[in-house]
C-alpha cells in the first residue's frame, strides 16, 4: 500500500513559479504526495495565524522553496516557526544556480536543503 505524504509548501509569492514547476514535476512523476499552501500571507493577523497553523498542522512534512526573496519573507518565517514549534519536518529546496550560497534565514539553519532537480520530491519524500 502506497502512503500518500500531503507536504506544506512555503514560499515568498515571487517564487510561485518555482511552486508550479515543483507540483508540476510530483504529478509527472506520480508521486505519491499531496500539496496544501497558504498563498496570501499576512503573519502579523491571528485569523491568518490559525488558518495557516491548522493547515500546517495537517500535514507530514513543511518545504520551503528557497529563492531570492525567502529571507525577507515573514510569513514565510512564521510557517517555518509554526512548523518546528509543532515538531514537523522541515526541509528546503533551492532553485537557482546549482551549489548557489545565498544565506539562509536563522530559521532555517540546520534543515537539510536539497537543490532543485527533477528527482528532488521523490529524494525528500523518501527521508519521511
Amino acid at each position: 500500500m502506497v502512503i500518500t505524504r500531503r507536504l506544506f509548501l512555503s514560499f515568498a509569492a515571487q517564487e510561485a513559479p518555482n511552486r508550479d514547476r515543483l507540483v508540476s514535476a510530483a504529478k509527472e512523476g506520480n508521486l505519491p504526495c499531496s500539496f496544501s499552501e497558504v498563498s496570501i500571507k499576512v503573519p502579523e493577523d491571528s485569523f491568518w495565524q490559525q488558518h495557516c497553523r491548522s493547515k500546517i498542522l495537517q500535514c507530514d512534512a513543511l518545504v520551503v522553496l528557497l529563492g531570492d526573496y525567502t529571507c525577507h519573507a515573514r510569513g514565510v518565517l512564521w510557517e517555518v516557526a509554526c512548523a518546528r514549534k509543532a515538531a514537523l519536518p522541515v526541509y528546503a529546496i533551492r532553485f537557482g544556480e546549482k551549489g548557489r550560497t545565498g544565506e539562509l534565514p536563522s530559521e532555517l539553519r540546520g534543515v537539510t536543503v536539497f537543490d532543485w532537480s527533477a528527482g528532488t520530491v521523490e529524494e525528500l519524500l523518501a527521508r519521511l
